[in-house]
């Protein structure tokens, strides 16, 4: 069984693993009806691919936490939270690259933040 007091210690050091190792992460998600991506999907494939990029398991992975869907167009910015106070809390900014509208697809990158919040 896993003591979850041990993930909530180690929650800092995979949030430092995660920026140090990741400049640049690209995603890609289905466009709703709304012509928005929805947080979920940010957040679902955002954590996958910045997990990925760390080399750690999508279930040790920090929190991704986006404030609202992401407009399909190209260069529309979210800035989502990675991680969970009382850890360090980084900033990772969502960017969309290209949307096509044949297959309702967005592409979108994020940038995690190389400091913490205050």
């Amino acid at each position: 069984m896993i003591d979850k007091s041990q993930i909530r210690r180690s929650a800092p050091l995979m949030i430092a693993a995660i920026s140090a190792m990741l400049a640049l992460s690209a995603c890609s998600a289905s466009i709703g009806s709304q012509k928005t991506v929805s947080k979920e999907d940010v957040e679902t494939q955002g954590i996958q691919q910045l997990a990925a990029n760390a080399g750690i398991p999508v279930a040790n992975a920090p929190k991704l936490s986006c404030p609202d869907d992401l407009k399909a167009e190209v260069g529309a910015t979210i800035t989502c939270s990675l991680g969970t106070a009382p850890a360090k809390v980084y900033d990772v900014t969502v960017t969309v690259t290209s949307v096509d509208s044949k297959t309702d697809k967005a592409k979108f990158d994020l940038k995690v933040a190389k400091t913490p919040r205050q």
